[in-house]
């Protein structure tokens, strides 16, 4: 059954040719539905931004007068992602003043 859909040359590096390949047949799908599905997930992605609560901490230097140090509390909830994990702690270190480090801690 032909299809309408434009149609697109594009050149790939032979490593993520075969795991495309390699991800269409885990998938039962051809490669252009793998690249296809792939491709429209990435735009449904919603763009990371630094919640203002971390803005606002970087703001007002939010310290602990006894240590001088400042205490941002981040919440990892079930169902994030690891690289959202990892977005949180970037945002988070981008909001610490230069020559300060995260440190991170468990609940409590």
């Amino acid at each position: 059954m032909p299809r309408d859909d434009p149609q697109m040359k594009i050149r790939l590096p032979d490593e993520l040719k075969k795991l495309i390949t390699d991800a269409a047949a885990r998938a039962m799908r051809t490669q252009n539905a793998e690249i296809v599905s792939r491709l429209q997930a990435s735009f449904e992605v919603e763009p990371f931004e630094i919640p203002a609560f971390l803005k606002r901490a970087a703001q007002s230097g939010a310290t602990v007068a006894a240590s001088g140090a400042v205490v941002l509390h981040l919440t990892i909830t079930p169902g994030m992602t690891v690289d959202e994990v990892l977005e949180l702690l970037e945002a988070a270190n981008m909001a610490l003043p230069e020559g300060t480090r995260l440190v991170a801690t468990g609940p409590g």
